[in-house]
């Protein structure tokens, strides 16, 4: 009897042993997989901003406007007044590319393919990508950020408006600072 209740105990402890290694195994697949579907994600959209950088750069009307440029540059004109430079900016807003704050660059080339001008776009982390970041989570309290090498983040959560009541986060938003995430030294729960 003392024997069958160590047996029993030898049991049920190996099986707990099992039960958490094979838990873990599987939330280790979870994330791998989790972490590759929103690189995919964030490649996919990142090479079709490209592709649309890439068409405007070809475009009659950038390839004309950036000539015209040069050519203004040459007579010592200000090109940030010009009315090229103008129609440009008009030209790529209505092309729904700006306002973002990394970059993608791509030549402009005349038609003898010589490279012109450079155009680039500049990518906001709390836009599109925010969106691609939230869809990599897992359960329902798993969140996905984008952070520098310091910690800040520079996506936005899914839990943005849970986080608008706590004074500290609102102090943030306020200065528009980056959030630095750290792990905390206490148990929040």
């Amino acid at each position: 009897s003392a024997l069958n209740i160590a047996i029993i105990f030898s049991v049920i402890y190996l099986t707990l042993q099992d039960n958490e290694e094979n838990t873990r195994a599987n939330v280790q697949k979870n994330l791998e997989f989790v972490v590759e579907s929103t690189k995919t994600r964030l490649n996919d959209w990142i090479s079709e901003q490209e592709r649309q950088l890439k068409k405007i750069a070809k475009s009659n009307t950038v390839i004309e406007l950036t000539k015209e440029l040069h050519l203004q540059s040459a007579l010592n004109q200000a090109m940030k007044t010009s009315k090229s430079t103008i129609k440009i900016r008009q030209y790529i807003s209505q092309s729904s590319i700006e306002g973002k704050d990394f970059s993608i660059i791509t030549p402009i080339t005349d038609e003898n393919n010589q490279v012109i001008a450079a155009l680039s776009m500049r990518i906001q982390p709390s836009g599109q990508i925010s969106n691609i970041m939230q869809q990599g989570r897992i359960g329902n309290s798993g969140d996905s950020y984008l952070v520098t090498k310091q910690g800040k983040m520079l996506t936005k959560s899914r839990f943005e408006n849970e986080f608008t009541s706590i004074n500290y986060l609102q102090i943030f938003s306020k200065n528009k600072q980056l959030i630095t995430l750290k792990v905390p030294k206490v148990n929040v729960i």
